[in-house]
């Protein structure tokens, strides 16, 4: 669950940052105004967060139902 987490903190900055660089880079072009819509943008990050959390309990759920002698055993 952290590493989601972190992957959507990190993909949301990475994301708007490029984008604000893309507007400023074509400022010539006649884009002079880059919108963020906050509202969208917290969605995709609540989104990402809460599929994170799902894809990470089907995991946690296996991994908890094994028997761990049996999974470190060595024949």
């Amino acid at each position: 669950m952290t590493i989601a987490a972190f992957g959507v903190v990190v993909g949301a900055v990475l994301g708007a940052g490029f984008g604000v660089a893309m507007m400023r880079a074509l400022r010539a072009q006649g884009f002079t105004e880059s919108v963020i819509p906050v509202t969208l943008f917290a969605a995709m990050v609540l989104a990402a967060g809460v599929l994170g959390v799902l894809a990470a309990s089907g995991a946690t759920r296996r991994v908890a139902r094994l028997d761990v002698l049996r999974a470190i055993a060595v024949e």
